[in-house]
């Protein structure tokens, strides 16, 4: 009984830890302007993964050219507008 304990202890701590890695989260904000310094509304804003340049997700701009990225995992991302 005892080896069985100190066989599954570790799995259970490696398993708990597991879980609360991945609940890290963050977000991508930021503006879109033209080249007059005028706010872009409605611009098409795209979220990509820069390890393998998969769409990760997309949206518009506001009214006042911003736009927001939300529970997204830790990481590195490209955005086209």
């Amino acid at each position: 009984m005892k080896k069985l304990l100190l066989f599954l202890a570790p799995l259970l701590f490696v398993s708990v830890s597991g879980v609360f890695a991945q609940t890290a989260e963050t977000a991508i904000s930021g503006n879109v302007f033209d080249e007059n310094e005028y706010p872009v509304t409605f611009a098409t804003v795209t979220l990509f993964d820069s390890t393998d340049s998969t769409m990760v997700k997309a949206g518009y701009t506001l009214d006042d050219g911003s736009f927001v990225f939300t529970h997204l995992k830790a990481g590195e991302y490209h955005i086209l507008f």
